[in-house]
């Protein structure tokens, strides 16, 4: 990095000038060869107090990196804003220079997050008049020191700031190409950092514009300020210049699907060879018949011959055409394979399905049975109880029943049939599959079995689910029927209450529907009234 020298009038001791310039500029490494990265640094500049501008640019590059960066090292130029105007509106503070923070992110690029100035309070309690322009001994000394020195090793790193600051050379302003620059303008925030809280009366300051707070602490304190960013190592590109390089990048995007198709194509060949080898001798024997296992044997022979002339070279049209002739070959063994694999489980879950049928009618038919005995129960008690009605047994039956018959004869007809065709075809489908070679085609597919199975569980979970909900409805029946019992117990007793007196003795009655109920006592006649029920 590259930046004006101090504005002293002393040569700095430890500053290489380069005579064949006529502005000299001081040079600081800002991050040095073979730095990690992500990290944050800091370069300060001591006792500036207007406006600079700095480069920053590679020192030296090696080969690579010096063919893919051209000539131009530059990569950006910074000119800083307001920094007098700044030092003059803190006059009770002593300003100490400006300091650039610059952030290496995790991809290795650099940033410049912000620009600020460094501001020293003179007294904690003072105001800012000519008084404060007299200083202490010490602060002349190391205001001297910092005449002598301010230019050299600026190593002193700010306690408040964790970026590290770095040293200071200098060096030339080499050639600096300002042509197609990219440039930036940030915006300062005007805060002050550390929390300092300030009391400024300044006599050039009058009426609203005049700053007054309290000084908490003497510790240095940083205003951020404008800055100008103009990049110099690769400019925007023109619109021409980025339909060429989209239409590059396009071409590199389907390179590189027809590079991972090709992979792929390769892998898939070199498995499909390796696999089929192993399987031609052990599992494909029970599966395939001996003309369809020498003629794969064919195949694999001459595929594993040109994959080994061929390697990873050939188009990836040709690797699909191995593929398909293999997998033409294969497709047919491993079917049978797989159905006489999935046979078995499919069986178990059809008879699985039949016990589960089963249960399910014997349920119906017990509740049917359940139901017409209970129907004749309560017709035969209507009919002992029935004085001079009209009505036939059927009808009171019919309007005394609180619910009807939960299953028809039709419908207990169809899961009967369902399941006894369902038992047939089982037996009869596993008979013929196991008279069936292995090396053949299966007559009946397991797809067929769990087709089959699917029919009789819809017609199970039917009748189950229509079950379930009559067997809720008579539950909140039998408990509405029990709370009315038990809120009137009167009304099916026929009993009345009797009083409780110590001296009387009661006699219970019992209660007639036409006639007031009353009491008699052994000594006097006491009419009790009724309870409301």
């Amino acid at each position: 990095m590259r930046a004006p020298p101090l504005p002293s009038d002393k040569s700095d001791k430890d500053s290489h000038i380069d005579d064949q310039q006529d502005g000299s500029y001081v040079r600081q490494v800002l991050f040095p060869r073979g730095a990690i990265f992500p990290q944050k640094r800091a370069i300060k500049f001591n006792r500036h107090i207007t406006d600079l501008d700095f480069y920053v640019n590679y020192v030296d590059l090696d080969g690579d990196a010096a063919r893919f960066q051209g000539p131009n090292y530059n990569l950006s130029h910074i000119t800083t804003r307001n920094v007098s105007k700044s030092a003059k509106h803190y006059s009770f503070a002593e300003p100490r220079g400006v300091k650039a923070h610059f952030i290496m992110d995790h991809n290795g690029i650099l940033v410049l997050s912000g620009v600020s100035c460094i501001f020293h309070p003179i007294e904690k309690n003072g105001k800012s008049d000519d008084s404060n322009k007299a200083k202490s001994t010490f602060e002349k000394i190391g205001s001297t020191l910092s005449g002598l020195f301010g230019g050299g090793d600026s190593t002193n790193v700010d306690k408040n700031v964790p970026e590290q600051d770095t040293a200071v050379n200098t060096t030339d302003v080499g050639g600096v190409n300002l042509t197609h620059v990219n440039t930036v303008n940030i915006t300062k925030n005007s805060t002050i950092l550390n929390n300092q809280t300030i009391s400024v009366n300044d006599d050039n300051v009058s009426g609203k514009d005049q700053l007054t707070v309290d000084v908490k602490s003497t510790g240095p304190f940083f205003e951020p300020i404008d800055y100008e960013v103009v990049y110099l190592d690769f400019p925007d590109l023109t619109a021409k210049e980025s339909i060429v390089s989209q239409s590059k990048l396009e071409k590199l995007r389907e390179a590189d699907k027809e590079k991972a198709a090709l992979d792929q194509s390769i892998n898939l060949l070199e498995t499909l060879l390796l696999n089929t080898n192993d399987m031609i001798s052990t599992d494909y024997k029970k599966y395939g018949t001996e003309e369809e296992l020498k003629q794969l044997d064919n195949v694999l022979q001459i595929a594993s011959s040109w994959f080994d002339e061929q390697g990873h070279t050939g188009l990836k049209n040709d690797y699909d055409i191995r593929i398909k002739e293999i997998q033409s070959l294969i497709i047919p063994i491993e079917r049978r394979s797989t159905e006489i694999k999935h046979r078995a489980k499919a069986i178990l879950s059809f008879n699985k399905t039949i016990e589960l049928a089963q249960k399910t009618l014997s349920e119906m038919v017990e509740l049917s049975k359940l139901f017409s005995q209970t129907l004749k129960t309560t017709l035969s008690e209507q009919q002992q109880n029935q004085n001079a009605s009209n009505n036939s047994s059927e009808q009171t039956s019919e309007e005394s029943s609180p619910w009807k018959n939960i299953f028809t004869e039709v419908e207990i007809d169809t899961l009967r049939n369902k399941l006894g065709e369902s038992k047939t075809w089982l037996a009869e489908s596993t008979e013929v599959l196991n008279k069936s070679p292995t090396y053949e085609d299966p007559p009946i597919l397991v797809s067929t079995i769990r087709s089959k199975e699917s029919e009789l569980s819809r017609e199970i979970s039917y009748h189950t689910t229509k079950m379930n909900l009559w067997r809720s409805e008579i539950a909140r029946m039998f408990a509405e029927q029990s709370k009315m019992n038990t809120a009137d117990p009167l009304k099916d007793k026929g009993q009345i209450p009797t009083s409780t007196n110590d001296d009387d003795k009661t006699i219970s009655g019992t209660v007639k529907t036409d006639e007031e109920p009353t009491t008699k006592a052994t000594e006097d006649t006491t009419r009790t009234p009724r309870p409301e029920l």
